[in-house]
């Protein structure tokens, strides 16, 4: 019994740490995605297992992986298409978890798409809570993301700015 608690949580402690290094895996497939079509379809492709009923994070990988689909596709109709196909799927993970990289995926579309599309709502409530949460993670990776973009975005005043980078 006793060996099968050792083994127990020696499962647990690797899964959990398997875990973050994908996330950190997919973060940096997701930023070259953003970059290069072969990769967006790569990632597209590696996506699209993923359904209801996987956990919030993955379906807000999936949305993002649409989205930048959308962004490297030539044909309007095409990225109207995706456009909002992401859109509602990046909402519905929001929906089911409210957590720190999912409102930063939607900022981060938010504050970078054409100003004609409607989808412009959420800028303010994604920053606070952003701005919120972001002391009380502990993953690294994310919080070096996050702060490096939002200096780029023109919805974060001079103050705020200095706050992310200072604290």
């Amino acid at each position: 019994m006793k060996h099968f608690v050792t083994y127990f949580c020696f499962f647990i402690i690797s899964n959990l740490l398997f875990a973050d290094s994908n996330l950190v895996a997919l973060r940096t497939e997701l930023n070259e995605a953003a970059e290069d079509k072969t990769i967006a379809q790569s990632f597209f492709n590696k996506m699209t297992n993923i359904n209801e009923q996987s956990p919030p994070i993955l379906i807000g990988f999936k949305a993002i992986s649409i989205l930048i689909m959308g962004k490297h596709s030539f044909n309007p109709y095409t990225k109207l298409k995706y456009f909002y196909w992401g859109k509602d799927l990046l909402d519905k993970a929001i929906e089911k978890e409210k957590s720190l990289e999912l409102h930063f995926f939607r900022f981060a579309v938010q504050t970078n798409i054409p100003s004609f599309l409607p989808y412009t709502g959420d800028i303010q409530i994604d920053k606070e809570i952003i701005f919120s949460y972001l002391p009380k993670t502990k993953d690294r990776d994310l919080i070096n993301r996050i702060v490096a973009y939002m200096p780029s975005t023109k919805y974060c005043s001079e103050g705020e700015i200095k706050k992310l980078l200072y604290d």
